[in-house]
Parts: C-alpha cells; sequence; structure tokens
C-alpha cells in the first residue's frame, strides 16, 4: 500500500529534499574524522567531594531540571501535536545528565558513548519536530523511530569505527538543515524566536567548549569554558520547554 504523506511538491519541499540528500550523499566524499584524543584533556580538572573534575559534573545538573520540567509538561499536555517526539526530547535532555556526568568523571572515548548518545536522540527528536510542524504534520508517524535509530546508529558507529561523519551530520548538519527549514517555511503551532533563541544558546555553548582553556584562565580559574558550555546548553534546552508550553495552552 503506497504512504500518502500529502506532502505536494513545490520548490519548499524540493530544496529541502535535495539538502537532505545531498548532505547524505556528500558524507561518502569525505575523509573519515577521528576522535580528536586532546578533546579528553578538560581545563578545570579540580577534584571537589571527593568527585574528580567537579564542575564539568555538577555543571549537568541543570539538565534534570529542564528534562523533568519538559517530561511533566508533555504528559500532562498529551495530544498535542509531536508528543511522542517532544517526550523523547526531553527524555533525552534527562538522560543527558547522568550520561555527561558519567564521561566527565573518567573522560575517554569510551564514556564519551554515554554522552553521545542521550544528545544524538535529543538532535533527532528537535528535528522530527520541527519538520512535523513547519514541513507537514504527518512526518512525525514516519519519521520519529527511523531518525532515532540513525541518532542512535551514529554513534555507535563512531564508537566501533572512529569515524565522526555520520555522528557530526546528526549534530551539526541536522541543525543547519533546521535552521533553513525555520526560513523558508511558516510554522503551524511553534514560535520560530524560541528557536532561535535556542539555537544562538547552543551556538555559544559550543564556543565555550571551544575555548575551554581560554576562558578558565580569563575567568581566574574559578570556572572553565566547558562548565558554561553545559549552562548555556541547558538555557537552550529550556527554550524548547518554553516551545511546548506555549504550544500547550
Amino acid at each position: 500500500m503506497p504512504i500518502n504523506l500529502n506532502w505536494p511538491i513545490n520548490w519548499r519541499n524540493s530544496v529541502i529534499a535535495s539538502l537532505v540528500i545531498i548532505s547524505i550523499v556528500s558524507l561518502f566524499f569525505v575523509e573519515p574524522i577521528s576522535q580528536d584524543l586532546t578533546y579528553h584533556n578538560f581545563a578545570d580538572s579540580r577534584t571537589m567531594l571527593g568527585i574528580s573534575n567537579f564542575f564539568d559534573v555538577a555543571s549537568n545538573l541543570p539538565f534534570i531540571f529542564v528534562g523533568l520540567l519538559g517530561i511533566f509538561c508533555i504528559i500532562n499536555n498529551w495530544g498535542v501535536s509531536s508528543s511522542w517526539s517532544w517526550l523523547i526530547l526531553f527524555l533525552a535532555v534527562f538522560f543527558v545528565s547522568f550520561g555527561s556526568s558519567y564521561y566527565h568523571l573518567s573522560p575517554e572515548n569510551k564514556t564519551l558513548t554515554w554522552d553521545r548518545i542521550p544528545m544524538a536522540i535529543g538532535f533527532m527528536a528537535l528535528f522530527v519536530i520541527v519538520l512535523t510542524d513547519y514541513v507537514n504534520n504527518r512526518l512525525e508517524k514516519w519519521l520519529l523511530i527511523p531518525m532515532c535509530l540513525v541518532g542512535i546508529c551514529s554513534v555507535i558507529y563512531w564508537h566501533i569505527t572512529d569515524d565522526l561523519r555520520i555522528y557530526a551530520w546528526v549534530q551539526f548538519v541536522s541543525m543547519a538543515l533546521l535552521l533553513i527549514i525555520i526560513s523558508v517555511y511558516k510554522p503551524n503551532y511553534l514560535k520560530t524566536k524560541y528557536l532561535i533563541y535556542a539555537f544562538v544558546f547552543y551556538t555559544l555553548s559550543k564556543l565555550a567548549e571551544h575555548f575551554d582553556k581560554q576562558i578558565f584562565e580569563l575567568m581566574g580559574q574559578i570556572v572553565s569554558g566547558h562548565s558554561i558550555k553545559h549552562l548555556l546548553a541547558a538555557i537552550a534546552t529550556f527554550f524548547f520547554y518554553i516551545l511546548l508550553k506555549q504550544r500547550a495552552t
């Protein structure tokens, strides 16, 4: 039986579909990307209360708070568009706190896997939420499980092969595609400004991560860029909660 998504062919749909295909095919023409092992050398390695790398661990706590807010919100408002995607997104945010904390207790590729799996699932759930609201309200039904599997498999593939290409698509290319989507489509329910705020804070978090050591020195070795990265990323996820809250009211 053919699948009818009621997705008419127009220039927007053609452009988005083409960009998705091109971005995926391009992965085969890029050299494998290995994990830079110096990534694990964080600036702030102080031990407090018997916890190694205390501040990089403790700065993950806001993800628990935001994750629980989102979980309770979607449970209390079940039936809004993309309910399953919203639930998975905030479950992912919740488990990022534990995965990232576990990683920062002993930073290495093995533990980084448990940090990246919930992150990858969260990226893909968000991707489906935006596609469903901006492009076609039936897309969640067909894309949620496959996209979450893509996210999980991207991390497993990296763990086995030390090749980050697929995970890079999940984390960075999918977000770039979302920016294009919210630029060329009009939303049904979501407020675009909150998505933009979330993207801004996520970008700031990546900058803080990149300048981990420089920020640590600039701040008088009080707080590192990576700890700030966690706080900025948590603020980004809080804007997703605001999106859900205004959608549910």
